[in-house]
């Protein structure tokens, strides 16, 4: 319904609503007030009208009290304004019952003024005996008709103050019609409104979350905006939908560049150079990317293959090429790392084949060293063994010492705990006569507080029998037999108090007694911790020369093995010497073999090491040919004695 409106036009809406409905108002109220206005006119007019019946009346009535012909005018007078004024209120009247009453009216007056003429003429004649029957009867009837005249005036005014009454209603009525039906429309428009713009707000919101959805990837179909309506919701849409061609468009053809990248980067990643991304894209920013991209793969390539020209001289065992840095190259990458990894991997082949040289070439020299010194190791194998024998016998005797030592020290451990056992005994039997000690000490307490309870007792029994003492002598005769009592009482509390004292003084020689007894006790316990102290220490002692003994025992028995197996092993050397001859002879050989492989391979400094190697064999022949012409050493066997250490915990061999 309001599709085609503007938004600015539909909000117009409500003032223009607002405006017909005043207006309509303003209309039916003014046709309405003014009818109002006319009965109000009509009964106040009516009101007068009885006013001037009432006034007529009076006219009649003053004229029958001073019959004047002036008064007969008077009369004739008001009665005719009357019936105009009855005339001029007809034409206001608009229901014909209201105008038949006042031709009713109207007749009635005129009869009135009739009945007034006979009035005058009996009031002016001179014998009124003659008309006063005609008098009497006129009188009546011109009561009659007054009152008629003025029930119908009543009427009429009860007439047009209903009619006014029901005019005001209908106005009310037509306000609230008019009032309810302006409210109906607006609220129907407003609502119409209200949903056609938070339709267009929706389809807007919509169409926006369908392209920032789009734009963020969280979907793959966007919404065209309903751009149907020609307010400016449809406005910004068709503004929205053309943006939306365009950025799909570009997101299209970035997602194919993308696409297009990855498959490239693929293959990339599994070392396939030979493609690079075609696809293009109004993207600026993508674009220059993906040139830039493509560069890097070209570039990355073409010094990959300069690598790879590098790698496959190494592979041909020529390990002279080097890589270096290319002027576009950035120091610090990844790139430069690689480059250096393969340099120092080239630098470690070359150092790795000039010691597998120098060494081969020592390992040629050596072998020959070896054959010669095989011999010489078969006459030390079996000097060792005589050597061995002796030492054996020696041993021998170390053991049984030694295991002696052990089980002194065993008893000496047995004694030593024996000892400390008996003086944890002593040492709690001394806590315990501490702690009786200090019972007796809380005993004495009690017997002190005791004791000077006794001796309150015996003061107040003293105190009390010198007041009945004094009762007793103020009581004279009387209290004669009361004061003895209380001079016995008097005795025997003095008595008491003196008990209570040499108890006091016996308590505190015991308590006396018992801290000496607790305090002997204190050092009993302190003495018999300091002997067990030095009886942990001994008893550590003792253990340690017992652990030290047992390791003696081991470390000879271990010995003992090591000797066996030495005498076993002296045995086996003469194999292995003669296995040795023909292992160095294999090793001649092979040293030979990696001296010529290495020879073989294109290295820088491989011609200096070879020239240096012979330098260095003609040397050591020389030096060979010097040492076969003195004599071998004679292996000298040295005799084993023991000799104690200043702990006597070990000996030295």
């Amino acid at each position: 319904m309001f599709k085609n409106l503007s938004t600015k036009t539909k909000l117009a809406l409500f003032p223009a609503i607002f405006i017909i409905a005043t207006i309509v108002t303003a209309i039916i109220y003014s046709s309405s007030i003014s009818f109002v206005q006319d009965r109000i006119k009509i009964s106040s007019q009516t009101t007068l009208l009885i006013d001037e019946l009432l006034k007529a009346r009076i006219t009649i009535y003053q004229f029958m009290l001073i019959p004047t012909p002036s008064g007969k005018d008077a009369i004739d007078k008001q009665w005719t304004k009357l019936i105009d004024e009855t005339l001029t209120l007809k034409e206001l009247f608009v229901s014909k019952e209201n105008k038949d009453l006042c031709d009713v009216v109207v007749k009635d007056i005129k009869d009135y003024l009739a009945g007034v003429e006979v009035l005058a003429k009996h009031s002016f004649a001179t014998n009124k005996e003659e008309t006063r029957a005609e008098f009497s009867e006129t009188m009546k009837n011109m009561i009659k008709i007054a009152q008629n005249v003025e029930k119908n005036y009543e009427q009429m005014n009860s007439r047009n103050a209903d009619i006014r009454d029901d005019a005001i209603i209908k106005l009310t009525t037509n306000l609230s019609l008019v009032a309810v039906f302006a409210i109906g429309i607006f609220i129907f428009i407003s609502i119409m409104i209200s949903n056609s713009i938070a339709g267009s707000l929706k389809n807007f919101k919509d169409g926006l979350l369908s392209f920032f959805n789009f734009l963020n990837r969280k979907s793959n179909d966007i919404t065209i905006l309903d751009a149907s309506s020609k307010d400016e919701f449809g406005d910004m849409a068709k503004l929205i939908n053309e943006n939306i061609d365009i950025v799909q468009d570009t997101i299209e053809k970035d997602n194919e560049l993308i696409d297009e990248a990855k498959k490239v980067m693929m293959r990339v990643r599994n070392g396939w150079y030979s493609q690079t991304i075609d696809k293009s894209t109004p993207n600026a920013s993508l674009e220059e990317f993906k040139n830039e991209l493509n560069e890097m793969i070209i570039h990355t390539k073409d010094r990959f293959q300069h690598i790879n020209e590098v790698l496959a001289s190494y592979s041909a065992y020529d390990y002279r090429p080097v890589l270096k840095l290319g002027d576009e190259d950035e120091e610090g990458g990844v790139l430069e790392k690689m480059i250096n990894g393969i340099n120092a991997l080239q630098v470690a082949v070359v150092s790795m084949l000039k010691d597998s040289l120098e060494n081969g070439i020592k390992l040629e020299n050596s072998s020959k060293a070896l054959i010669d010194n095989v011999h010489t190791l078969n006459q030390s194998s079996n000097e060792a063994a005589a050597s061995l024998e002796e030492t054996a016998a020696a041993l021998e005797e170390i053991t049984s010492t030694v295991t002696s030592n052990s089980n002194n020290v065993i008893q000496m451990s047995g004694y030593s705990n024996e000892v400390s056992n008996s003086a944890k005994k002593g040492q709690e039997m001394a806590r315990n006569t501490a702690v009786a000690m200090d019972e007796i000490t809380n005993q004495v307490t009690n017997i002190n507080e005791a004791i000077a309870v006794i001796d309150q007792i015996a003061f107040q029994t003293n105190i009390l029998s010198l007041n009945a003492a004094v009762e007793a002598a103020t009581a004279g005769e009387a209290g004669k037999g009361f004061a003895v009592v209380a001079q016995e009482v008097r005795n025997l509390a003095t008595r008491s108090a003196e008990a209570a004292k040499e108890i006091k003084n016996i308590v505190e020689m015991a308590t006396s007694k018992a801290q000496e007894g607790k305090n002997i006790s204190d050092l009993m316990i302190k003495d018999y911790e300091e002997l067990l102290t030095n009886i942990e220490k001994s008893s550590q002692m003792i253990n340690e020369i017992s652990n030290a003994s047992k390791e003696q025992q081991a470390g000879i028995s271990q010995i003992n093995d090591t000797v066996t197996m030495l005498d076993q092993k002296t045995q086996q050397n003469a194999i292995i010497a003669s296995k040795t001859q023909d292992i160095a002879n294999e090793t001649d050989n092979i040293s030979k073999h990696i001296v010529e492989d290495v020879l073989e391979k294109k290295f820088l400094g491989k011609d200096k090491i070879v020239e240096e190697s012979r330098k260095n064999l003609n040397r050591e022949e020389k030096v060979i040919l010097k040492n076969e012409t003195k004599k071998t050493e004679k292996f000298i066997t040295k005799k084993i004695e023991a000799t104690k250490s200043k702990d006597d915990e070990w000996e030295s061999f």
